[in-house]
This record gives structure tokens, sequence and C-alpha cells, in this order.
């Protein structure tokens, strides 16, 4: 199992999955992983709330349009966020902060075909979260 995790690691071009300074990483993870529609889900959501420009950005290979907190309570509302916050055992301004810092990139990386492809992400999602046996 862990040459899955590595190859998967490496064809995202991630640090050593589990590692802890990979929390933000599995907080990206969980959402997408929980979010209703999963990815394109979240992005979905991300355009209609006025982000359209960013979504097109971390799907495209150029620069990734930053994300503030601010952005993130704004589209996963602060119930979105308290829910995921006590599911990962960590504080609401923590998942803020990281999902922020680290969605950009994570979904760019997740989409290196530039569009999602739900079925490497649902293959993906369950080892890089560590649910892989339920």
């Amino acid at each position: 199992m862990s040459d899955v995790l590595t190859g998967l690691a490496e064809r995202l071009n991630l640090d050593a999955v589990g590692h802890p300074n990979n929390l933000f990483n599995s907080v990206v993870f969980t959402l997408i992983e929980d979010y209703p529609g999963g990815l394109q889900g979240l992005l979905d959501r991300f355009a209609s709330q006025g982000y359209a420009n960013h979504v097109a950005s971390w799907l495209s290979d150029g620069r990734n349009e930053p994300l503030a907190p601010e952005d993130v309570l704004k589209v996963c509302g602060r119930e979105g966020v308290a829910a995921l916050a006590a599911k990962l055992n960590l504080a609401p301004e923590r998942v803020v902060t990281g999902l922020a810092e680290k969605l950009p990139d994570l979904i760019n990386r997740l989409t290196p075909s530039n569009r999602v492809d739900e079925a490497f992400i649902r293959d993906s999602l369950p080892l890089l979260t560590g649910r892989v046996f339920g």
C-alpha cells in the first residue's frame, strides 16, 4: 500500500503523505471528499460566489489565484468550516487559514489535465485521507 501512496504523492508532487507538515493537505482532501458533488461541486460553489477567475486559474497551468481566509468563510460558511474543524479536531481558524493557503495549489495538482477527473479524485482521496479501509 505504501507504494501506491508514494506514487500518488509523487504524481501530486506532495511530500510524504501523512507527514505532520501536511496537516492542511488533509484538511483540503477531507473538504473535497465530504463536499456535496465532490471537487466539481466545490469548484461550482466557488464560481457561483464570485470566484470563477480563481477556479479557472486553479485548473490551468498558469499562476494560481490565491485565497484569503475571508474568501473561504464566504464560500464554505461558518457552519461548514465549524463542521470540518470538529471532524478534524482543529480550531476553525486553523481550518480557514489552511484552506486558504493550500486549496488553490492542491486543486491545481488534483487536476493535471486541467479538468476535474472524477475517477482519479474518487480513487485518490481515500488514500490521501487515510480512509482506505473504511
